[in-house]
């Protein structure tokens, strides 16, 4: 699990989940699947806040590691767009 600080931190996974060819699927609020279409393998991502500070966590071999991975980046996004729908309601 990580401590999401900023956009800047997440920037290289950024770039990688671009490149790469990823399916991310919504299972409920802040989890996620996130299927890398060109292995087949699919990912659990899920986001958590404690005491105001926000934690992402993917069960890939990098975010086992603590590192920022693409499926971590990319379910990211689809987060923080859910998360602004909801704010707007």
């Amino acid at each position: 699990m990580i401590e999401l600080k900023s956009a800047g931190q997440l920037e290289k996974a950024i770039e990688r989940a671009k490149a790469g060819s990823l399916f991310v699927r919504f299972v409920r609020f802040r989890q996620f699947r996130v299927e890398n279409r060109a292995n087949g393998r699919t990912y659990n991502v899920n986001f958590y806040v404690r005491a105001r500070r926000r934690f992402g966590h993917c069960d890939c071999t990098g975010g086992e590691r603590g590192l920022a991975c693409k499926h971590l980046a990319a379910a990211a996004a689809i987060q923080t767009g859910i998360a602004a729908m909801r704010r707007a309601h």
